[in-house]
């Protein structure tokens, strides 16, 4: 995600860990454009297996690695000086739950909050994640994570943030808010087993459309779309750039 906005030439920092081995070299060389000062380097980095079965549906297993000893002290809330939104994913255990919570207890107010997390954190109910949803203007979750929150297809929770987006893949994106849903088009258009990449795109495109003004339905129709451009010839160096991002924006004004 962090790649896919610098990409977009949204000015972006990533805090947090990664491994002081080999690969995290590799991940830290990789990551042109972003600010990575605040960036903690130390132990093994995290490494993800990846299996898809012959439905498309995936099952990740992340092996214990430096990600799972996010602390406190690895994300002073000093890192977020001048941000506008802070874009929060998956962190793999307890400890980087807390952490997470506490940072943005301390940040409350002073930036806005999309939440990402993945099926492990969504396995342990919204109660467990609710020090996160209560300072997050906007949940980002696959169709099944929704499931396993304990959210229903069509209604906005009292425990739901503002804004919820659902992916839902083929089906597209569905947007919940307390007085409607919304529904958009999908940007799997067509039936390919790898989408590695396509929900972080996306996430890119909607925090880079909100940065740019645009209002709810715009900004989910952009990230839609660039993640779409992705898919078309996926891989890192295929995210969608500035002028891609600014003929849709055209379009969608």
């Amino acid at each position: 995600a962090a790649s896919a906005l610098a990409r977009l030439e949204v000015p972006v920092a990533l805090v947090g860990r990664v491994g002081a081995d080999e690969d995290g070299v590799w991940l830290r060389d990789s990551l042109t454009g972003v600010n990575l000062d605040h960036l903690v380097v130390q132990g093994k980095s995290g490494r993800a297996y990846i299996l898809v079965d012959r439905e498309g549906e995936r099952t990740v297993l992340a092996a214990p690695s430096t990600n799972h000893q996010l602390s406190e002290e690895d994300i002073p809330p000093e890192s977020a000086a001048g941000s506008a939104f802070l874009y929060v994913t998956s962190s793999g255990d307890d400890g980087p739950l807390e952490a997470q919570g506490r940072l943005l207890e301390r940040l409350a107010g002073s930036l806005r909050v999309v939440f990402d997390p993945g099926e492990p954190e969504a396995l342990r109910g919204w109660e467990a994640l609710a020090d996160i949803l209560d300072h997050t203007e906007t949940l980002l979750v696959t169709e099944k994570a929704w499931g396993l929150l304990g959210g229903e297809p069509k209604g906005h929770p009292p425990w739901g943030p503002p804004v919820i987006l659902v992916k839902r893949g083929a089906l597209g994106t569905r947007m919940i808010t307390p007085v409607r849903y919304l529904d958009f088009p999908p940007y799997v258009l067509h039936r390919r087993e790898d989408l590695l990449g396509a929900d972080e795109v996306f996430a890119a495109g909607y925090i880079a459309g909100l940065l740019q003004g645009l209002n709810l339905p715009q900004a989910v129709r952009l990230a839609s779309s660039l993640a779409a451009h992705f898919l078309e010839d996926a891989g890192p160096r295929r995210y969608p750039d500035r002028k891609v991002m600014d003929a849709v924006v055209s379009s969608l004004r």
